[in-house]
């Protein structure tokens, strides 16, 4: 079974398989906004954790943080580097930045140390209804993905550039995953005492050892379940383990011995798994403590904790590496969560941190030249050189394309047509169908060509409809975005920005 990363912490009972969705919070103020000031603040009732040794094992129990974090909401002008957005881990490259799966756009966003996206590659093959996660590079240099040992790459001529070398893998049956990066969940099955807890490769040359040890579970069908989790490489060769069930961190050395295992009390009660008949069907009970596990450029352990009851905001835990927890706050759910190297957090909202692109660094987007769908005429990308120009393509049978087309109209309406423009790509494979749905919405003013949807899809890679591209003046993407939510606003501020540079 795997959880994805927007999973809720309160209980879900449901067979395996189940992929959760989040929604998008608009951002409100926690903190100041520049990178001066404290990191955090000290916690007057502060009490220091209680240590004990059990064999090799060091055994903290938290009572709780030391200081509460100040998260910012802007990024400082030296930068930060990303750690989580929308619920899930980033992978740190070598060049000190990070890189985040965005399944909705089937693409890998790569951004530099500062912070700023650096090169959006898009992808080819990401799976239907699953979240992945980026595992590792293959020995061509393409992005591999990963859900259950299998991998998923984009085109292998992509310039990825080198990623850190794959972190332990998790799961207890032994399988070589690659670096996860969201808790998997096993079907129902025991595991056996003398299963590793982690497999690690210390390179993608070097054969996978195994870390660890998996515990005895409540149920013994629960073994894979409960001995799930999040994990990320220590740069003495070891690893961090957070149990995706419980509120506890292990840390191992690079021989596999486990060093320390870090306890805290959960601000809300964490109930033990359980299995439940249900139709005569056996399924587990079980609340998610962690929803992911990251390495700051400050040297301490950052989790991204449970969901806050009323369901807007993340729980952030910070660790030293002796297992105490440093600092805690909350910050914005699904939004980008960025540190710096003194240890200050910053929640900026997704739209915000996909805007931030260095221009020079962007992906070109394939030109076209395709009939109009409503004329003897072509439309060409080439034609509106020089604007910021809104790529859509949309069918007729799409119901969100039907609430995005004249969301789109509206916007265009707004902007000077000697400088932006929207263009619109009809997939639909009868003619005369995306005239008639145009007709039913009323007509619109923008452009729309006709195309072939095989022939689109596959030179653009894109997953399902409806898809919207936004490009710079130089016809390069400065952000795509799969689906339509309730407001075009997020394009709007997307093609103001580009504007305005």
């Amino acid at each position: 079974m795997r959880f994805l990363g927007e999973c809720r912490q309160r209980r879900w009972r449901g067979v395996f398989g189940l992929a959760f969705t989040g929604v998008a919070f608009s951002l409100t103020g926690c903190g100041s906004g520049g990178s001066d000031g404290p990191v955090a603040e000290p916690v007057s009732d502060y009490q220091p954790p209680d240590r004990a040794q059990e064999l090799e094992t060091t055994v903290i129990a938290n009572h709780g943080p030391a200081e509460t974090l100040r998260v910012r909401t802007h990024l400082p002008a030296n930068g930060a580097r990303l750690l989580f957005m929308e619920g899930r881990s980033a992978t740190r490259t070598d060049e000190d930045g990070s890189a985040w799966v965005d399944p909705d756009g089937r693409r890998v966003v790569v951004f530099d140390p500062r912070g700023r996206v650096e090169r959006i590659i898009q992808g080819e093959s990401f799976p239907t209804g699953i979240d992945p996660w980026l595992a590792k590079v293959d020995s061509e240099g393409g992005w591999l993905f990963s859900m259950d040992g299998s991998g998923h790459p984009l085109p292998p001529t992509s310039p990825a550039g080198p990623v850190v070398p794959p972190a332990p893998v998790t799961g207890a049956d032994g399988s070589r995953i690659g670096a996860s990066r969201s808790p998997v969940f096993h079907p129902l099955a025991p595991v056996r005492p003398d299963m590793p807890l982690l497999w690690v490769a210390p390179s993608p040359e070097e054969p996978f050892k195994p870390m660890g040890r998996v515990r005895s579970a409540s149920e013994p069908l629960l073994g894979h379940l409960e001995n799930s989790g999040w994990n990320v490489p220590t740069p003495d060769g070891g690893a961090y383990f957070a149990w995706a069930l419980e509120p506890r961190l292990s840390r191992f050395d690079a021989e596999g011995t486990l060093l320390w295992e870090s306890s805290w009390v959960p601000e809300r009660s964490v109930a033990t798994p359980r299995l439940e008949a249900v139709d005569g069907t056996a399924r587990a009970a079980f609340d998610i403590v962690h929803h992911g596990l990251a390495l700051g450029p400050d040297g301490r352990t950052y989790i991204l904790g449970p969901v806050t009851e009323d369901g807007t905001r993340h729980r952030i835990l910070v660790f030293e590496d002796d297992g105490e927890l440093k600092r805690w706050g909350t910050a914005p759910r699904e939004h980008g969560i960025f540190v710096d190297r003194r240890g200050a957090v910053y929640a900026v909202s997704v739209e915000d941190a996909l805007s931030g692109s260095a221009t020079g660094q962007r992906s070109a987007f394939e030109p076209f030249r395709l009939p109009s769908l409503e004329g003897d005429d072509t439309i060409a990308l080439e034609d509106h050189r020089g604007k910021v120009v809104v790529v859509n393509f949309w069918a007729s049978w799409c119901p969100p394309c039907r609430r995005e087309i004249p969301a789109l109209d509206s916007l265009r309406a707004e902007l000077d047509p000697s400088e932006a423009e929207v263009i619109g790509l009809n997939v639909d494979r009868i003619a005369g169908q995306g005239i008639s749905f145009l007709a039913e919405l009323g007509g619109v003013e923008f452009p729309n060509a006709q195309g072939d949807e095989g022939d689109l899809r596959h030179r653009y890679g894109y997953r399902g409809l409806p898809y919207t591209v936004i490009l710079d003046r130089d016809h390069r993407v400065v952000q795509s975005l799969y689906g339509f939510g309730s407001s075009v606003e997020p394009i709007r501020q997307v093609v103001l920005e580009e504007l305005g540079r």
